[in-house]
């Protein structure tokens, strides 16, 4: 565990000028903002990066942090709503965390450090993921090491393998908004980002989690915390409370599973998780065309 509680975030003392942590939400979601900037105080090891909050149309400020909330007011997409946010920043880097990656274990300061010199070094490379539970294969690591494709802990996915998902990770602000295609919800994006990264010549990348991580969460039903089905995950009442941080769960309330396998079972017999699937892929046949270019 790194706990550098006195250090701040770049080595010699200044802001990481070039990179922005970038909180994606909704005001559906206000209710994880205090919690998630209030853990970042707590485990952040004296974040310094700017603070970028994406949301409609609320507004939020903490005692510990600068925020900028940038709203995208009116009926927009996902993708037009993160259009309009990544055009208002100003650094060619983005740490892109959802609202409910709550951190459990301090900041990789140094591992990130190294993120993000490896993405100034190598300009072709517009994706690294963070995430902390992944890690290439024993064959695959050593199918790429005869390829050139593992460069100390990174990982470059072949374009046949490459998926681009939300989870922590760092972008080159550009190559972001070459895959944003205005007319694509999350999933859409998620999809299909990666189909369209392959044809722009730049590099996906995953650094190659070894212990510790540098951004560590847990989004597990039965042992994590954040937001399923729009609800409260049951861990967050005590980790929450072990942190003293109070939070009014009765705005959302709180998921009544213990399993993923529960969380399968409601979707399959959820008529409104089948009416949406069916929508979806109505719509997505649709757009498909769009999508793919």
């Amino acid at each position: 565990m790194e706990n550098t509680n006195n250090r701040i975030l770049h080595k010699n003392g200044s802001r990481f000028d070039d990179v922005t942590l970038l909180v994606s939400s909704c005001d559906k979601y206000e209710d994880t903002w205090y919690p998630f900037f209030e853990l970042l105080h707590i485990y952040g090891n004296n974040f310094s990066s700017p603070i970028v909050l994406n949301t409609e149309t609320k507004h939020f400020t903490n005692q510990h942090f600068e925020i900028r909330v940038i709203n995208s007011p009116g009926k927009m997409t996902w993708s037009e709503r993160m259009t309009n946010v990544l055009r208002q920043i100003d650094t060619e880097f983005i740490l892109l965390i959802l609202d409910d990656y709550f951190l459990k274990d301090y900041f990789g300061t140094e591992r990130f450090e190294k993120v993000l010199n490896y993405m100034r070094t190598h300009k072709d490379v517009g994706f690294v993921d963070i995430s902390p539970r992944w890690s290439a294969s024993e064959e695959d690591v050593k199918n790429n090491l005869k390829n050139n494709n593992i460069q100390d802990d990174f990982y470059v996915r072949e374009k046949d393998e490459w998926n681009i998902t939300l989870v922590p990770s760092v972008w080159r602000k550009d190559f972001f908004l070459n895959l944003l295609r205005q007319h694509e919800d999350v999933w859409m994006f998620e999809y299909y980002s990666g189909i369209r990264a392959k044809k722009t010549g730049m590099k996906v990348v995953r650094f190659v989690t070894r212990m510790p991580t540098i951004y560590e969460y847990d989004f597990q039903v039965w042992t994590g915390m954040g937001i399923t089905r729009g609800q409260w995950l049951p861990k967050n009442v005590d980790f929450f409370d072990r942190h003293g941080i109070e939070v009014n769960f009765s705005n959302l309330g709180i998921l009544n599973v213990t399993s993923q396998q529960e969380i399968k079972a409601m979707n399959r017999h959820s008529f409104v998780s089948i009416l949406n699937g069916v929508k979806r892929r109505i719509y997505w046949r649709i757009t498909k065309s769009k999508s793919i270019k």
